[in-house]
């Protein structure tokens, strides 16, 4: 269940936009995958702790959370608009993800 792999399942597409907003679009949407991955990494170590603590179904419920919050990266990761990213940079990781959770 719980692999520790941040499943990119997407190629990320390259940025629309004005040579300056396709370079700090390219930064912030960097910035936004390395930030995922630090709030994942935190999500699976809650999921082994209820593991090790025997604690399945809530394990089994994290882990369906979380794998909704990748889904929810990769749809964000799938927009070629280097403006989505400025427009959104001061936005947190959970801020962002839950916009395209459903």
């Amino acid at each position: 269940m719980n692999t520790r792999i941040l499943k990119i399942n997407t190629t990320l597409p390259t940025l629309e936009g004005s040579p300056k907003q396709i370079m700090w679009g390219a930064a912030i949407r960097n910035r936004f995958v390395s930030s995922c991955a630090f709030c994942f990494d935190i999500d699976w170590e809650g999921i082994q702790i209820c593991l090790d603590q025997g604690l399945d179904v809530e394990a089994q419920e994290l882990q369906k959370e979380l794998d909704r919050k990748q889904a929810a990266m990769n749809r964000v990761l799938s927009i070629d608009s280097a403006s989505f990213y400025i427009d959104n940079r001061n936005k947190s990781v959970e801020e962002i993800l839950r916009q395209y959770m459903n």
